[in-house]
């Protein structure tokens, strides 16, 4: 003879099963709410290093442009200094005098020299370098 045992048919969630089907959901929930932070956080970062790189090459244009600026600004002085003292000198020599010939004179060659420089020509020997 085959004894069975009667078990009594389960209701249909126990108070404790709700409870852990709860405790899964609202797990579930806190981990997607996690990841979808995390998600934020990483697309903040990004963001903020991108502003940052913009900002950084807009701040470098800045100073390329300032320090271009600079650059001609003591240039154009530089020039303007030396050619006017030169000449507002030289018009106080008399030009008939040798010291006024001479620098006449030098200052053509070094024009020349000058020009020849510049097409890339090497300077020819003339007669007064030969004296």
């Amino acid at each position: 003879m085959t004894v069975t045992k009667k078990t009594r048919a389960r209701p249909m969630e126990t108070e404790g099963e709700l409870l852990t089907a709860e405790a899964e959901n609202l797990t579930l929930v806190a981990a997607e709410t996690v990841t979808e932070t995390t998600g934020n956080i990483v697309d903040a970062v990004r963001e903020g290093f991108e502003s940052g790189a913009r900002a950084a090459d807009s701040l470098w244009s800045g100073v390329r442009h300032a320090a271009s600026d600079a650059l001609y600004g003591g240039a154009y002085f530089a020039a303007y200094g030396v050619t006017f003292g030169v000449l507002f000198v030289g018009h106080l020599i008399p030009r008939d005098s040798s010291l006024g010939r001479g620098l006449r004179d030098g200052a053509k060659r070094a024009a020349s020299d000058a020009e020849v420089w510049e097409h890339g020509r090497a300077s020819e020997p003339r007669e007064a370098d030969t004296a």
